[in-house]
């Protein structure tokens, strides 16, 4: 395949990387993990052909050189924007070629939901496949600070909690995947003013400035105005908050599991000591204990915090929770069945 793109020659690109310091921006969370890695495990890198993850790309390669022979490019195209779609995965083949990492693809039916959630789910659904197929459950993501405070403020007309807000974090899990975020604490502009000075080239999706989607308005009229209005360097203080919410839901996670081993006997609630801890507690151990009982990313659709009240109140009334699940008090215990999910009642 002959290069259409006018990628730099590789000496050139040693320097350049040679020069930018990341020892103190790359979270040290992904530093050790990096550290504690074995020789054999391999990492993927989820990649668009837009200007994030092609820096991610570059960064990863030149300044983790034990990574080198350890990498895959992963490119999902959803198909959406017609020719631009398929001049992304061609581009994204022919940095892989450029760096000679190995490259994954695979595609969406153009008829698929396009709504931003849809779309999330269609790439994780393509990472589980290549954990499944190529034995890779690490995944490198380049969200930076700007994507941190899209998120804060996406989340806080939603009744996000503070394990909401943290979002995104260096280091996450889904479904055994290992999420890895090494970029952010870099800004939208940095990266690209970066790739510009080294000539690397990347592709512009259109769709993110369609109106459509709220993120897209939020990162267009919102963030600018925001930063606008402050002195100070907004999105370096963003990134500090997120750092230190993260270090209070870590808090709150190490309090609330011990509070559950305390509060749960053969998956029922002794109600009294459930209700001797703060609500912020309480309601870990709540979705703790549904997860437990019927499944993995149990949601309570908005009722948690009516929930938590008539527990504490000692009056338990009919709520409108996912699965027909019902919680009922009787001898101190809270016990909890559905009459959707099959074998899931625990009875007193």
């Amino acid at each position: 395949m002959s290069l259409s793109w006018a990628f730099p020659k590789t000496s050139d690109l040693e320097q350049l990387f040679a020069q930018i310091q990341v020892k103190d921006r790359i979270p040290t969370g992904i530093l050790k993990f990096l550290d504690n890695c074995t020789q054999d495990q391999k990492f993927a890198i989820a990649c668009s052909g837009g200007a994030d993850s092609t820096f991610l790309t570059f960064l990863l390669f030149y300044k983790f050189p034990f990574l080198q022979d350890r990498l895959v490019l992963c490119h999902f195209n959803h198909r959406l924007r017609g020719e631009d779609s398929g001049l992304d995965e061609e581009f994204v083949q022919e940095m892989a070629l450029y760096l000679g990492i190995p490259i994954k693809s695979d595609s969406q039916d153009s008829c698929a939901k396009t709504d931003e959630a849809s779309l999330r789910n269609q790439r994780i659904d393509f990472f589980k496949r290549m954990k499944r197929h190529e034995g890779i459950s690490n995944f490198f993501l380049g969200h930076h600070t700007d994507d941190v405070a899209e998120t804060f403020l996406w989340r806080l007309p939603r009744s996000s909690t503070v394990s909401g807000l943290h979002a995104p974090k260096p280091i996450s899990t889904h479904d055994q995947l290992i999420l890895l975020r090494p970029l952010l604490n870099f800004s939208r502009v940095e990266i690209r003013d970066c790739l510009t000075m080294c000539k690397i080239p990347w592709r512009e999706d259109q769709s993110n400035k369609e109106a459509k989607y709220l993120r897209n308005r939020i990162r267009k009229h919102v963030i600018p105005a925001w930063k606008e209005s402050f002195e100070c360097d907004l999105l370096k203080g963003i990134a500090k908050t997120r750092e230190l919410l993260e270090q209070d839901a870590q808090a709150l996670d190490y309090y609330s599991d011990k509070a559950y081993q305390k509060c749960t006997i053969n998956k029922l609630i002794k109600i009294n000591h459930f209700n001797s801890h703060p609500v912020a507690i309480r309601r870990r151990i709540l979705r703790r204990w549904f997860t437990e009982i019927f499944f993995t990313g149990f949601s309570f659709d908005g009722n948690e915090s009516e929930l938590l009240t008539q527990i504490e109140n000692g009056n338990i009334k009919a709520t409108d929770l996912p699965n027909n699940i019902r919680v009922t008090l009787k001898n101190g215990f809270l016990a909890a069945e559905s009459t959707t999910l099959i074998n899931s009642s625990i009875p007193l």
